[in-house]
């Protein structure tokens, strides 16, 4: 079996971890930058894949239910809940609160069988290590391990019997691909719990790593490359416009129109998320000016960033730069060999035969007047 994801899976249950953070400071009243999980579970919540409570806390050592953990794992695969007229468990009624979480992962965390072709879930019951990382390793791939592999188990795990024997070959599998390890004592400690800090960490090492706040909104669409600015922000828009419409970068000359629009996210985070287009009207040499001289298209946007902030001083805010025209039939003809041998964008409208074509050269998300992370 590859690899899923790298990483020592359970390492977090008896480690700590210092990741970088999209968020320095935390917002939860019970959430110290001392915790040890502190930076990942601010990151998670910028993401949106975890929430806190309405008393402003996070709660970093309740145990994490299982269907709690049903609910993460969705969002964190960037799946749907399922809707369904029949629960697959007697437990969990088709209208409770988590019902199409449930229905939505049953594949990777499945349910208890009652011995007469019926299943509870057992949602509100603490979730064990076994089934966490059971159910991880199925929704990253899954496993076709043969018997001999239990084998390992039994060379690292004293108490290796006490794992679930269904769960055995995904437990193996996870071990032997090095995504698990146990215990200083030797030890697995299969039933142990699983807090809602340790959940965190589990979940931003199998799915978001590697991910970028940038990067998501841009493949979800919530933000694209735009022409139009919002009304409230005229205002803005035309100031930046007269003010911020010409950068000299490595003594050449780029000439760009700005729109300011909101991005709104659905994270505490970036809930009032101010949007800046910067479009270069010379794709190519501009795009050749990030990639050679990034520091000083960063002084640029820094520019605007200061701009934004003196209306707007309070609010998060998306720098992006990059192409974006509409081309007529005619236009096209004469210009599409400089655009199809590239990674650009190309969007055709079959009614007006026109194309658009479009693409990010850069981006800076800012919090707090900050810069959080570069796209």
């Amino acid at each position: 079996m590859k690899k899923m994801f790298i990483l020592i899976l359970l390492t977090v249950f008896v480690s700590a971890y210092g990741g970088k953070s999209f968020a320095q400071d935390s917002q939860f009243v019970d959430l110290s930058s001392e915790h040890w999980a502190h930076n990942i579970i601010n990151t998670m919540v910028l993401h949106g894949y975890m929430l806190g409570y309405p008393d402003n806390s996070f709660k970093p050592e309740k145990a994490m239910s299982r269907e709690e953990f049903a609910v993460l794992l969705v969002r964190c695969m960037g799946i749907s809940p399922t809707s369904t007229d029949n629960s697959s468990f007697i437990d969990v009624p088709v209208e409770h609160w988590s019902a199409r979480y449930i229905e939505a992962v049953k594949e990777y965390l499945p349910g208890y069988s009652l011995g007469n072709g019926t299943f509870n879930f057992q949602g509100t019951k603490p979730i064990s290590r076994e089934d966490v990382t059971a159910a991880l390793v199925k929704a990253k791939g899954g496993v076709n391990s043969k018997q001999e592999d239990l084998d390992i188990l039994k060379n690292n795990f004293k108490d290796y019997s006490s794992i679930t024997d269904s769960l055995q070959p995904l437990i193996a599998a996870a071990l032997s691909n090095e995504l698990i390890s146990g215990y200083p004592d030797g030890t697995f400690r299969p039933e142990q719990s699983l807090t809602r800090s340790q959940a965190a960490v589990l979940l931003y090492r199998a799915f978001c790593r590697t991910n970028s706040v940038i990067k998501n909104m841009i493949s979800l669409g919530d933000i694209t490359t735009i022409n139009t600015s919002d009304q409230i922000f005229t205002q803005l828009s035309k100031q930046l416009n007269n003010s911020t419409s010409r950068a000299i970068i490595d003594g050449e000359t780029y000439n760009f129109e700005v729109y300011v629009k909101n991005a709104a996210q659905n994270t505490e985070q970036l809930k009032d998320l101010i949007y800046v287009f910067v479009k270069s009207s010379a794709p190519f040499s501009f795009e050749a000016a990030n990639k050679y001289h990034p520091e000083q298209v960063q002084e640029y946007m820094n520019k605007i960033k200061n701009m934004v902030n003196n209306y707007y001083p309070a609010y998060p805010l998306l720098i992006m730069t990059g192409f974006r025209k509409q081309y007529d039939e005619y236009e096209w003809v004469q210009t599409r060999s400089l655009f199809e041998d590239t990674d650009y964008q190309i969007t055709k409208d079959e009614n007006s035969k026109s194309h658009l074509v479009d693409k990010f050269f850069s981006g800076v998300l800012y919090i707090n007047g900050k810069a959080i992370e570069s796209f």
